[in-house]
């Protein structure tokens, strides 16, 4: 049990980019399998031998067969089985046809993001160019009106300045 919060906190440090991320990721499954007291065969194999150097009162047969075997072999199922083959059915061989899934909908939505992207600046666009539009007719239409107040003295419409512009060439 102790090596699947082991390599959890592997596989989690290896997910993250930055320092801060790494700490925090493989802090939490550390501390949790030291927490409840599960035992990792390397720790033991050093903890162990110190204990014997202490005096304390077991053997080098109680050492290997009743901690050492028994807990690399709870650490080596945990970490094939649990975090190795879930990982693998989530994103390697195993998965088979869940992946492909995966991969189409992620492509789906990537495309999506694509297309709201694409009518964003266009929506942007048509309404700058709108705006813009509005404006240079009102420009325009100012222009006008200036030239007809200039040309006749009096306020008249723009086809009539052109009808008079038209009668004075002849």
């Amino acid at each position: 049990m102790c090596n699947w919060m082991v390599s959890l906190a592997v596989f989690l440090g290896g997910a993250t980019n930055d320092l801060v991320g790494k700490l925090v990721a493989v802090w939490f499954p550390i501390s949790t399998f030291v927490a409840i007291g599960l035992e990792h065969s390397v720790a033991n194999l050093f903890l162990m031998p110190a204990a014997m150097l202490l005096n304390a009162s077991m053997s080098w047969g109680d050492i290997i067969f009743r901690n050492v075997l028994p807990v690399l072999a709870g650490n080596a199922v945990a970490g094939a089985l649990v975090v190795a083959a879930s990982y693998s059915y989530q994103f390697g061989g195993l998965g088979g046809k869940r992946r492909a899934i995966f991969a189409e909908k992620l492509a789906k939505r990537e495309r999506r993001k694509t297309l709201l992207k694409v009518r964003e600046t266009v929506g942007v666009a048509v309404e700058e160019s709108s705006s813009a539009l509005a404006g240079l007719a009102q420009s325009s239409k100012n222009v006008v009106n200036n030239m007809v107040e200039t040309v006749g003295g009096s306020r008249r419409t723009a086809s009539a300045l052109f009808a008079s512009k038209k009668n004075t060439e002849q």
